[in-house]
């Protein structure tokens, strides 16, 4: 979700439509991510953290003054349609329900004032080898 490149995939694939456009690939990025198949145990974890950065991205892109009017329109209502999918949904697991709702929230929020996005920016993974690498 890169401006530039995200600058670039609008360009090409006006110059040939066989190419993936920018909305194409958010969508593939959305459902490999937020409408992916929820995991289980730490897993689950690990793929919320994920759709975290997807949306802080996303809402980053959609508010980069410095992109390509068409890049921001197209990350804004790739961002509408996160939002409308996430109120849609109510899965019996409280937790990605409560990732879903709160998700919806910074939407919304974002949609009252683009300059001021509330989601945090994501951590930085700590030095060291993965748990679990032995």
């Amino acid at each position: 979700l890169h401006p530039q490149r995200a600058a670039r995939l609008v360009q090409y694939h006006a110059e040939d439509a066989s190419l993936p456009g920018l909305g194409e690939v958010i969508d593939r990025l959305l459902s490999a991510t937020w409408k992916a198949q929820p995991v289980t145990g730490l897993g689950a974890q690990v793929q919320r953290a994920v759709n975290g950065v997807v949306l802080y991205d996303l809402m980053l892109l959609a508010g980069n003054e410095n992109a390509p009017a068409q890049v921001r329109a197209v990350a804004l209502d790739k961002l509408m349609g996160l939002k409308t999918w996430l109120n849609a949904q109510a899965g019996s697991d409280a937790d990605l329900r409560a990732l879903q709702s709160y998700a919806a929230a910074q939407i919304k929020k974002y949609e009252t004032n683009p300059k001021e996005i509330s989601v945090p920016k994501p951590m930085e993974p700590p030095p060291g080898q993965p748990i679990g690498d032995y």
